[in-house]
């Protein structure tokens, strides 16, 4: 697509709110002309992961709407600008776009605010890079293990111990782990998934480890974090067929596989946590689920991170169909503990469905729709979760009625632009299935061209 055309497309795609797609264009577009766009394949990039994290923010049901459509205008704001200054014929951005906050007011701290601290900090971070450590050539996967901090004056290397596990265990996958030895991390602080974000960056890396440890007693006690840099996209992993259509309904389950954070005694629970993700992100789910199967038993993971990495291992069971029973299983005993768990009634009703269970699924489901305590955005996706158990059944009306159920509470969201193509699709989806149904009355053959 000419760069004129393009520039036109995306600010038209953006003043209707489909900012996925101008996402995916710009990217598209940037990934094929990388020496001439580098920068700014860079920062489209920043604003696609920015963009997938509200996201996943907005299915957790972890922020508010007006909160939700206050961050969608900013990503909105500065896709807009990166098309003034493409047609402007620079080819870098004029401002880097910030991913959070913070880097306005270090951008103060820099200018002279007085915030000198935070000044030197950021600067550090800006100034990392020119010590990347260097990823062997044509490696499939590249992760970065920056040195993990002490919060209390001990001594230990964690970041080699798990670079010496993960190598052990991705042994002729052709994956390239490196520490960023030149990174000081006294010196430069601890960063945050943004900074993370921008690191990995910066040595075109596609994962980031990093994090804290303490001696409080006779162990030690590691945290640590990642950050998956890449495209988000590729990792809603779970599609449905309806009435023998391929993809036709576009409803993903729910996953956080992008950030998050582990607490525990025992490092290789740590390394078998993160050979899980990186397992997960090249659509491994056997090998994902057997990494987080043996971190789990290692029982040394803190409360919160043996929950999230029992969802992750029922995650990658459910893409396993020989293994989607126990999935069934493991997503009950998460339910069982927190009844609310979005995450959890989501993908365990998506799973009812991959099973071909259409009556448990819709039962499952009526329940989460009624409780109080579940929300508009969940509702809509439940709904069209029900559609297609329905569709499935030859039950086309109760289909519509779940349907129109789901255009109806979307309509009245704040963010209902987001909801336009799973609409669109599942209205096509129905009305097709009228029509075979209405055709079959008839004593017509819908297979038999006509």
């Amino acid at each position: 697509m000419p760069k004129k055309q393009l520039i036109s497309s995306i600010r038209e795609q953006i003043s209707v709110n489909q900012t996925e797609d101008a996402l995916k264009a710009l990217i598209d577009f940037f990934d094929k002309r990388t020496e001439d766009f580098g920068k700014m394949a860079k920062a489209v990039r920043l604003i696609s992961s920015d963009f997938y994290e509200l996201r996943q923010r907005q299915l957790q049901d972890t922020i508010k709407p007006e909160d939700h459509q206050r961050e969608l205008n900013k990503i909105q704001g500065r896709l807009l600008a990166l098309m003034d200054d493409l047609e402007a014929g620079r080819v870098s951005p004029s401002e880097q776009p910030a991913a959070s906050p913070w880097k306005k007011y270090t951008l103060y701290a820099l200018l002279g605010a007085g915030l000198v601290t935070l000044g030197l900090w950021f600067g550090g971070v800006l100034n990392f890079q020119k010590g990347c450590p260097g990823f062997d050539d044509n490696a499939a996967f590249r992760l970065l293990l920056l040195p993990l901090k002490s919060l209390d004056g001990s001594e230990a290397s964690f970041a080699s111990s798990i670079k010496s596990g993960l190598d052990d265990i991705t042994q002729g996958q052709n994956v390239s782990i490196k520490v960023h030895s030149n990174y000081d991390i006294e010196q430069e602080g601890l960063p945050g998934s943004s900074d993370a974000e921008v690191i990995g960056t910066e040595c075109d890396a596609e994962m980031v480890i990093w994090g804290t440890y303490e001696k409080p007693k006779d162990n030690y006690l590691v945290n640590i974090k990642y950050f998956f840099l890449g495209d988000e996209t590729k990792l809603q992993l779970h599609r449905l067929e309806v009435q023998n259509s391929s993809d036709i309904a576009i409803v993903d389950a729910v996953s956080s596989i992008q950030t998050n954070e582990f607490l525990t005694s025992n490092i290789q629970s740590i390394i078998n946590l993160m050979a899980g993700v990186m397992a997960h992100k090249h659509n491994d789910p056997k090998a994902a689920a057997k990494q987080f199967d043996k971190a789990i038993a290692e029982g040394s993971l803190s409360k919160e991170a043996e929950e999230t990495a029992e969802l992750l291992l029922a995650d990658n069971l459910m893409m396993d169909s020989s293994n989607r029973q126990r999935a069934v299983e493991v997503y009950s005993e998460i339910l069982e503990r927190d009844p609310d768990n979005n995450w959890a009634i989501n993908n365990r009703g998506l799973l009812y469905i991959k099973l071909e269970q259409y009556p448990e699924a819709i039962q499952y489901l009526d329940k989460a729709i009624e409780s109080p305590k579940t929300s508009d955005n969940q509702r809509v996706l439940y709904n069209i979760l029900k559609v297609n158990a329905h569709l499935n059944l030859d039950e086309v009306n109760e289909a519509e009625k779940d349907f129109i159920e789901a255009e109806r509470i979307s309509r009245s969201m704040p963010d209902s632009s987001k909801y336009q193509k799973t609409i669109k699709t599942h209205r096509a989806a129905i009305k097709t299935a009228k029509r075979k149904a209405q055709e079959r009355l008839r004593g017509v053959d819908p297979l038999v061209p006509r």
